[in-house]
């Protein structure tokens, strides 16, 4: 090897040496352990929908590792930031003209459970949201809802009262 290349090879060394000295030592951030408390601060997001004209959205929180997991329904104004929110609100459904939202709205769940465990029926109200006035109306009892094209009508159904009865219909 000659004198020149040694030297090189020398001045390079000392060159990065002093920049392997210069730059701080990077150690890894202290990873936080989690606690029993931080898991029931957890939420989970579920169905979300956007309206068609897209100026409104709706989404549920439910905080799936507490004891009383109930859920809250949000219905958020975006370009005017206003959140109106739905204690008990499950599964929104945006009208097609954006004036209407319909959800249901389900019973507190130490309620639902007591129902559960003497056989009797869970039963939850369906509601319909008026976007531009903030009116609610309200109907007991139904097993499903949609919205006509056009947004004319909430079509409901009644959950039927007797699953064991010979007819397959339910009374209004």
């Amino acid at each position: 090897m000659s004198q020149t290349m040694t030297k090189v090879s020398v001045l390079t060394l000392a060159l990065f040496s002093n920049l392997a000295a210069a730059l701080p030592a990077q150690t890894p951030a202290a990873k936080k352990v989690l606690t029993i408390d931080d898991y029931t601060r957890w939420r989970s997001i579920e169905n979300s929908r956007i309206s068609g004209d897209g100026n409104w959205v709706a989404y549920g929180l439910r905080h799936p590792n507490a004891l009383d997991p109930e859920p809250v329904l949000h219905v958020l104004r975006l370009d005017a930031k206003r959140d109106v929110e739905i204690p008990l609100g499950v599964q929104p459904a945006f009208a097609d003209d954006s004036r209407w939202v319909a959800y249901f709205v389900e019973l507190p769940y130490a309620e639902a459970k007591k129902l559960k465990d003497a056989n009797k029926p869970v039963t939850r109200k369906a509601q319909l949201l008026n976007l531009q006035s903030g009116s609610k109306e309200t109907w007991e009892d139904i097993q499903s809802f949609s919205f006509a094209p056009g947004s004319g009508h909430l079509l409901l159904r009644r959950r039927q009262p007797d699953p064991k009865a010979k007819f397959k219909g339910v009374d209004a």
